[in-house]
């Protein structure tokens, strides 16, 4: 009877997980990892060219990124704030692999203060980073 009783508890116990875990959202138990990122004046063959100092001095600013996703394909936001205001949201889909490149521009002033700020679907943050004056 022990026995039996113990099995019971274990599957029970076993159900109660799946039940649990079936209420999380597949986002997230996959989060986005953001890999490196870096600011360039543009970018070629999927690579970024130029550095931050060629992107400040050509007022087109471009952020290019890699981002690891486990999960599905989704979608990410990335914010452009200059000089503290929000200026601009970009939409990018980002495939399901360890390593999506992708990228972002803008057009901002060359004294401008830029943050760009990466948003998961959900609208969580998954990486904030400045351009240096």
């Amino acid at each position: 009877m022990i026995r039996h009783s113990a099995r019971s508890f274990v599957a029970f116990c076993f159900a109660a997980v799946v039940a649990v875990v079936s209420l999380v959202p597949t986002a997230a138990l996959a989060e986005l990892r953001f890999v490196r990122g870096q600011f360039t004046d543009r970018v070629e063959r999927g690579q970024p060219v130029g550095d931050a100092a060629a992107a400040r001095s050509s007022g087109r600013i471009t952020y290019w990124f890699v981002i690891g996703n486990p999960g599905p394909a989704t979608n990410i936001t990335v914010v452009w704030r200059i000089n503290g205001n929000v200026a601009r949201r970009q939409s990018l889909d980002i495939g399901s692999t360890p390593r999506w490149r992708t990228w972002a521009s803008h057009r901002a002033g060359r004294s401008a203060q830029v943050v760009v700020e990466i948003l998961d679907a959900e609208g969580h943050q998954v990486h904030t980073e400045t351009l240096a004056q």
